[in-house]
């Protein structure tokens, strides 16, 4: 039973790093370029996917129980 704690800790370790990868590429996004519809652009596309990513981290350490079901809603409101 300790090998699958490990397991969902490492699967929620990997989606909250990569949702925090891709918050940082959307900071640098808004530095890099030129135009103000490009820099929209990349703030909404990028924000909306480390959302995606860091809530869905956040579900799986919780496990199932009705936070995560909330941010399972929040998850689909989004899209």
């Amino acid at each position: 039973m300790i090998i699958l704690e490990w397991i969902r800790f490492g699967t929620a370790a990997a989606l909250m790093a990569a949702g925090l990868f891709i918050l940082g590429i959307a900071t640098l996004g808004m530095f890099r370029f030129d135009y103000v519809l490009n820099r929209v652009h990349v703030a909404t596309k990028c924000d909306s996917l480390g959302a995606l990513l860091t809530l869905s981290s956040l579900m799986i350490m919780r496990g199932f129980s009705f936070t995560s079901l909330r941010m399972f809603l929040i998850i689909i409101g989004r899209s």
